[in-house]
């Protein structure tokens, strides 16, 4: 495989932070999601499938670490490389305008967007960036025009994404958060395939036990028993909160499903989820 790097920088934007990739190389895989949409599950997925299950809350952003918070350590990787992001699509093109060949593979992980919105919801309760007490009504309208981070509406970010991917199908793999809680072994296999690493079932059966939801709860205990690290955020909520579907409509009232669809429709019929 031709692994001859194609840009001399790769910048991403997160507020007024620019964090940047020296190079970016032809076998390199980036995996993309919006928040809370499966991200770090399939992180632990392949991490633990590379390190013989030795991923934990401490060590993920260290195995595949993000293009935004350590852009250091993603230097520092050796290839091939697994690399993290939320970035929209439009800051990525804009230092990599041909998106073609060469370009490094893209495992893009989506949700239903109306289970993402509620368990964003909860995770700004948990980090605080929402107050404890705002109301869902209240929050929907605002995550509904793309006013939280990575700031562009859902709907929107998974349209530019996936439109683009037709441009370059070989090189992009949509992952859907529901097939990995149906039959987590067959997606984390065709991840594998697709990322171009030797397939060893057995490894991937070990792979998925080790990141499975209770296994990825017990490792937030852990993180979470030194009182330091529970000051940046709430404790009334968890991290690892349900991982289950469906839980929008517990929420979702009045016009609420109207407004939400009014945004992010074109999105949900692209990804087989309006019905």
């Amino acid at each position: 495989m031709n692994d001859v790097p194609k840009l001399k920088n790769f910048f991403i934007r997160t507020g007024n932070k620019e964090s940047v990739l020296k190079k970016v190389y032809s076998n390199d895989t980036l995996l993309i999601g919006y928040p809370k949409s499966g991200n770090t599950w399939l992180r632990f997925l392949v991490g633990n499938y590379i390190t013989n299950n030795n991923v934990d809350f401490d060590n993920k952003d260290s195995i595949i670490p993000s293009i935004e918070k350590q852009p250091n350590r993603c230097n520092e990787l050796a290839r091939p490389r697994f690399i993290h992001t939320h970035v929209q699509l439009k800051t990525f093109i804009k230092t990599n305008s041909s998106f073609g060949k060469g370009l490094p593979k893209i495992i893009f992980i989506v949700r239903d967007g109306r289970d993402f919105a509620v368990s964003y919801y909860y995770h700004l309760k948990k980090y605080r960036s929402i107050p404890y007490e705002m109301e869902f009504a209240e929050y929907l309208t605002m995550f509904n025009q793309g006013k939280y981070y990575p700031n562009q509406p859902w709907g929107i970010y998974i349209k530019t994404w996936v439109d683009k991917a037709a441009a370059d199908s070989e090189r992009f793999l949509l992952v859907r958060y529901e097939d990995l809680i149906r039959d987590a072994e067959s997606e984390i296999t065709q991840v594998i395939l697709f990322a171009g690493l030797d397939l060893n079932n057995e490894k991937v059966k070990a792979a998925v036990e080790a990141s499975s939801f209770e296994n990825m709860k017990q490792h937030e205990i852990i993180k979470y028993a030194d009182p330091i690290r529970k000051k940046p955020s709430d404790e009334r909520i968890r991290f690892m909160r349900k991982g289950s579907v469906k839980q929008w409509e517990e929420l979702f009232a009045g016009d609420m499903e109207k407004s939400f669809y009014e945004v992010h429709q074109s999105a949900l019929t692209l990804l087989g989820y309006n019905t």
